[in-house]
This record gives C-alpha cells, structure tokens and sequence, in this order.
C-alpha cells in the first residue's frame, strides 16, 4: 500500500539527495542533499533526515547507483551498501520500492518539458519512439524508456561495464595506459573513460604519453584548467566528450532511440560551455553505416535539478 508523503532518495557515488513527495506527479519538496564523504551510513541519512523533516512516513523509493538484484544493495562507486529488509525493519517501511538510479532517471524523462531540456545539435525526437538517459557522474549511467500499450516500459542497465572501444591512435594509447592501472590487467570499461574519476585517468595518461607526471589529483582540477586555457586539461576535456558522444552514441543505435538521447549525471552541467563546443555531437553521429538514423536522433542535457527524485516519485506509479 502505498501512502503519502513519500519519501524519495537519490544516492549516487559522491551525494546523497533526499525528498519528500505527495503524489507520484507530484513536485519533491523539502530537498537535502549531502556528501557522503562526510562520514556515516545510509540509515543514518535517512535516519537523520526524517527526524528532520517531522513526518510520518511509510513509504519510500529509493534511487541508487547500482545493479538492485536481491536483498544486498551495492552502489558501485559507494561504500554505503545496506539490506532492503535491514532498512524496510529499521523505519517501519510499508512500501519499499528501490531501483537504480538510471532506471529513476530513465522514468523521470515524460516529466520533462523543453524548459528542462537543452538541445545539442540537430534532430527531432519521434514522439513515442525509444529514449535513452545516459550520463557521466562518479561512474556511469544508461537506461532505457520504450512505449509499449500506451504505457513507458523502464529498462535498467549496467552498460557502463562494458569495455571501452577507443576510436583513434591517442584513446587507444590512453586507453592502455588506463588499462595498466589499477590492476584492471587490460580491461578498460566505458566506466573507467567516461565518467568523472575517468576525465582525470585520461589527462594523467596524457601526461604519460608527454612523458611526464600529472600534479592533478582530482577530475574538477582538470575541468578547471581545462577552461583556463592549459592545453593538455583541455585535450584531456575534449576527449572525454568525444569519448562520451560514442558511447551515447552506441547507446542510441542499441536501442534504435528515435525518442532522443539526454544527457544526466553531475558532471556535465558545470561544463555546458566546453560540451557544446566540444566533438560530442560529431562523435555521436559517427555511426556509418547508419549515420543518417544518428543524424536524425535529437540530444538534449538535463538541465531540471534533482531528476532522479522524479523518478523515484514515478516508480511509485510504475512498480
């Protein structure tokens, strides 16, 4: 049974964002967010967080970033694991729904208007054709929305475990250099290259490849630099966006998105400039021999804030 307000969560790699909602519509209000670097666990965010707010509630939906298979709940870049019955007992959960994060971005996509949208590059979306969120954040995200009897049908992944496919000399020989680190023993994920530790592995292998040792410790460091004008945090940055704009992509032929392809995660709207003037789009469309389907396919970042609480909200409805 469900019953309202709801609580609705968001709990990504780096912070944890928390809401309530009175419908499955209905806005999320009352908003927190936090990182989890400072310290405790998920139930004492929760705990702390509906001490806060004063409500009664009984039900939840919770948004992760990891696969949600069983009881045990592993985000991937988070040591925040739990149970769902450990937390269902904890606070006395009716109606527990938790799913991955894409998954909730994935539903939150009909919510959204063209004020919440901005496009990059040319096509038209097909009304109640195929749609695809993907996004960079911590690690990263694809899922799927497909229309079937009238209703959007959700269809989670884990494709950023997939191995990275470099499209020239330079990310075949950074692509290497990553897969030498870390003790991945070669194997090189889409999530090891795109994402945010991903744009930082790519400008150290930049400087490995000059010759000499990056002094940047964090992604944020190369962003910046980037937009100050350094040449190789600026190359490390475009081809990040290359790289993400074959990926999304491959994602947009995998499942024929017609609907579009949008763009979530916390990276990319701190860099709205530097993506549009960026190889994405190109990259995108490079998909010979059906370049003309990609030509065709609109691309858009998400630009409303907290989408994955919209989604948790809807699945709700959906679940």
């Amino acid at each position: 049974m469900t019953s309202w307000p709801a609580l609705v969560v968001d709990l990504g790699g780096t912070n944890v964002r928390l809401g309530l909602v009175d419908g499955p519509d209905a806005e999320p209000r009352d908003i927190k967010e936090r990182r989890l670097s400072e310290g405790g666990d998920f139930e004492t965010a929760i705990g702390t967080y509906l001490k806060e707010a004063g409500a009664c509630i009984a039900t939840a939906s919770l948004a992760v970033a990891g696969p949600v298979v069983g009881d045990k709940v592993e985000p991937s870049n988070s040591t925040w694991h739990f149970s769902i019955a450990d937390l269902k007992r904890a606070f006395g959960f009716e109606r527990l729904v938790v799913l991955n994060d894409f998954h909730a971005l994935a539903l939150a996509l009909p919510r959204l208007g063209d004020f919440d949208l901005m496009p990059i590059g040319g096509g038209v979306a097909v009304t109640d054709g195929p749609r695809v969120v993907v996004g960079p954040g911590t690690g990263y995200g694809t899922a799927a929305l497909i229309r079937h009897r009238g209703e959007w049908i959700p269809v989670a992944s884990e494709a950023g475990q997939a191995s990275f496919a470099p499209q020239d000399e330079i990310e075949a020989e950074i692509t290497a250099i990553i897969g030498r680190s870390g003790g991945r023993s070669g194997r090189v994920t889409i999530e090891h290259v795109v994402c945010g530790p991903g744009l930082l592995a790519i400008e150290c292998a930049l400087a490995e490849i000059a010759g000499t040792v990056s002094t940047r410790a964090r992604p944020e460091e190369v962003a910046e630099a980037a937009t100050a004008g350094d040449p190789r945090a600026a190359q490390a940055l475009d081809i990040f966006f290359a790289t993400l704009g074959s990926v999304a992509g491959d994602a947009a032929m995998t499942f024929c998105a017609t609907g579009g392809v949008y763009l979530a995660g916390g990276i990319l709207p701190q860099l709205v400039g530097p993506l549009l003037a960026s190889r994405f789009r190109a990259r995108f469309e490079d998909k010979a021999p059906l370049a003309d389907l990609a030509r065709s396919i609109p691309t858009a970042l998400i630009t409303r804030p907290y989408p994955g609480l919209l989604g948790a909200a809807a699945a709700l409805r959906n679940s």
